[in-house]
């Protein structure tokens, strides 16, 4: 702690503290009566020595109240401050995790990026003023919404405006170098808070040279079955037949069963049940069970073809997934002869 007005603090202290004891050394006037005995005017020959030394002092609360609000007047006037100047120093940066798996719901009403965005506004509130802050958030590309700044309101204008689902895959470690070049010379070691469902493939090969990483998992749930890959192609020998392959996977922890539909302009024209097994973690990574769907359709006209799974989960973005089928074209031959034959 700091005083800032400590000389004036002492000055007023040597003028006030004497002056108010001095009140209580003052001996009081009386005025010389003559009375026929002293028996009834014990109290007041008590009174005679209450300016003795030191005898003002014994019972005297009055006086010791005083002097403690005159301690707390004189203390203010010091304008103490509380020394900051450690925590100045620290350096955060909060990394958002804005990939298509953070718009998962896990069951509720909010997203794991919406939660994301709470608990980060959360821990800016609780940083101290001259904390520095960064924002940047990754998906397939990262992205630097606001560089190191002691202004909270900015930090929080960033979060609010400018974080936004990209619907995309995660790559965490082309972020992580924009935070290791950003920090790299800084006086202090920077504190990394990541927030994320977990879900990043390069996880290993994203390292930071120095400072310390939190995660903050803001995953809830894990039931999830996606529809991975999807393709249409006409045959070629049969231009009006149609071949539609899809690739269908489980990420949840336990075995699921499942409609998978195929929907050409808004009609159910085939569907498939399965059953898929559950998704384990092995050294390598994440193992998930998956199938390869075909759906043959005849007379295939152009438009949408549309591949649901008729099942809710906690990603709906993930749930299905569409292609266009071009119109069917003629062959066209070239015959290169010396003459006409027609």
């Amino acid at each position: 702690m700091n005083l800032l007005n400590l000389q004036t603090a002492l000055i007023a202290t040597a003028i006030a503290v004497p002056l108010l004891v001095l009140f209580y050394f003052l001996k009081l006037r009386r005025r010389q009566l003559v009375i026929g005995s002293t028996m009834l005017w014990l109290r007041s020959v008590q009174d005679l020595h209450v300016n003795t030394f030191f005898q003002w002092l014994r019972h005297n609360w009055l006086l010791w109240l005083q002097l403690t609000i005159l301690a707390i007047l004189l203390a203010a006037l010091a304008d103490p401050v509380l020394n900051r100047r450690q925590s100045r120093d620290r350096k955060f940066v909060l990394m958002m995790d804005t990939s298509a798996s953070m718009t998962a719901t896990d069951g509720g009403t909010q997203t794991r990026l919406e939660r994301a965005v709470a608990d980060a506004h959360r821990l800016v509130d609780n940083l101290n003023d001259g904390d520095e802050v960064m924002v940047v958030t990754f998906a397939d590309t990262p992205r630097v919404l606001c560089t190191f700044t002691t202004f909270k309101e900015d930090v929080h204008a960033a979060l609010d405006e400018r974080v936004r689902a990209a619907h995309t895959s995660t790559s965490l470690a082309a972020a992580m170098q924009i935070v290791d070049s950003v920090t790299r010379n800084a006086n202090v070691e920077p504190v990394v808070y990541l927030f994320t469902d977990g879900r990043i493939p390069d996880a290993a090969e994203s390292i930071l040279s120095r400072g310390k990483v939190n995660i903050v998992n803001v995953a809830r749930g894990d039931d999830n079955v996606a529809v991975m890959a999807l393709s249409v192609r006409r045959n070629y020998q049969d231009p009006t037949q149609a071949a539609v392959h899809a690739e269908i996977r489980n990420f949840a922890p336990r075995p699921v069963e499942l409609d998978v539909q195929l929907v050409i302009r808004r009609k159910v024209a085939d569907a498939v049940h399965l059953k898929l097994g559950p998704c384990e973690l092995t050294r390598d990574g994440e193992e998930s069970d998956r199938r390869i769907l075909r759906f043959d359709v005849k007379g295939a006209a152009a438009g949408v073809y549309r591949v649901r799974i008729a099942r809710r989960d906690h990603l709906a973005a993930d749930n299905s997934a569409a292609v266009i089928l071009p119109p069917a074209k003629r062959a066209r031959g070239l015959l290169v002869t010396r003459g006409n034959y027609f």
